[in-house]
């Protein structure tokens, strides 16, 4: 998230304008729960199926034996 994007953020949340930015307490709630929304999901990486480390594994042997080893 840039920091345009955050600031266009507190603006649309914003409950009136000074010389500073002011929040209600609702807010700010919501200006928190619009960043939270913006940011995806951390994704956690799946470690590999069975399957998928014994194919690898045949496939590199099998490349092993092609190369004369």
């Amino acid at each position: 998230m840039t920091n345009e994007e955050i600031i266009d953020l507190m603006y649309d949340h914003a409950t009136a304008f000074s010389s500073c930015v002011q929040f209600s307490e609702q807010g700010v709630l919501d200006f928190a729960r619009a960043v939270r929304d913006f940011v995806p999901a951390v994704v956690q990486p799946k470690p590999p199926a069975y399957t998928d480390g014994l194919w690898n594994f045949v496939e590199n042997a099998d490349r092993y034996i092609a190369a004369g080893k």
